[in-house]
C-alpha cells in the first residue's frame, strides 16, 4: 500500500537506545537522480551500496526503526537493501517535500521523532548523528549546519509532524529548518556537504579516497 511500511526486510535485534515510542531514521530515496543519470542510490562505494551505507549508519543509532522512502527505483532498491523497511511513494514525481509527508504519514504513531537522512551524503558518520541526538529534548529540531545553512541531516519533533506532512515539491524541511525559530538546534558537521549527485561527484570522492 502507498505510502505504509513494506514487510521488514531483515531485523537487526538490538537494544533499544531511547525511552517511549523510538526515534525513527527516515532515509529519502525516491528521486531518478536525473543529474546523475543512473540509479545513484545503488552506487557501491567501499563494498558496499551508498544507500546500504546509510541504513547500516543509521541502525546503529536507531535500531530496528530505519526507514526508506522509495519511488523511482523502488523494485530496484526495495529488492537490494536489507535491515530496513519500505516505504513506497507514488507521488515522488512532485518532489522531495512530498517524499518527506509521504514517509511521516507511514511511521508517525509508532515514533516521537524523525531524522530526515539523505543517502547521497556518503560522508555523514555515525558520531555525527550520535551528536545530533544528544541535543535532541523531546520537542525541539536539531539539524546539520554546513555551507552556511541549515540542512539535512535534521532530526524533528513529534510536533513538527503536522506541518511535515503538508511539505510538497522540491524544497524539501528548508522551510521548516529556515525559519526564525529558538527551537532550532543547529549542529555544525562540515561533512554533510559533501553529497553525489553527478558523476563527476563520485569521480572527484574517489580521488580523494585514494
Amino acid at each position: 500500500m502507498p505510502c505504509q511500511p513494506e514487510s521488514e526486510i531483515s531485523t537487526l535485534a538490538k537494544p533499544g537506545l531511547y525511552h517511549l515510542k523510538p526515534i525513527a531514521a527516515l532515509i529519502l530515496a525516491a528521486g531518478e537522480a536525473s543529474r546523475f543519470g543512473a540509479c545513484k542510490q545503488l552506487i557501491e562505494l567501499d563494498g558496499t551500496t551508498m544507500l546500504q551505507s546509510c541504513i547500516d549508519k543509521a541502525n546503529e543509532v536507531f535500531p530496528d526503526s530505519v526507514f526508506v522512502v522509495t519511488g523511482a527505483y523502488h523494485r530496484e532498491i526495495s529488492t537490494t537493501i536489507r535491515q530496513a523497511k519500505v516505504i513506497f511513494n507514488p507521488n515522488w514525481e512532485q518532489g522531495i517535500g512530498s517524499s518527506i509527508a509521504c514517509g511521516v504519514r507511514a511511521i508517525e504513531r509508532q515514533h516521537d521523532a524523525i531524522m530526515i537522512l539523505l543517502a547521497d551524503q556518503v560522508a555523514i558518520e555515525v558520531h555525527d548523528l550520535k551528536t545530533m541526538v544528544s541535543s535532541f529534548n523531546g520537542s525541539n529540531i536539531v539539524c546539520a549546519h554546513y555551507a552556511g545553512s541549515r540542512g539535512v541531516p535534521a532530526l524533528f519533533a513529534q510536533n513538527t509532524f503536522n506541518e511535515m506532512k503538508r511539505l510538497k515539491g522540491n524544497r524539501g524541511a528548508k522551510a521548516i529548518l529556515n525559519r526564525a525559530n529558538e527551537n532550532i538546534i543547529d549542529i555544525e558537521i562540515l561533512s554533510a556537504e559533501i553529497d553525489i549527485d553527478t558523476p563527476a561527484d563520485l569521480e572527484d570522492l574517489n580521488l580523494v579516497r585514494r
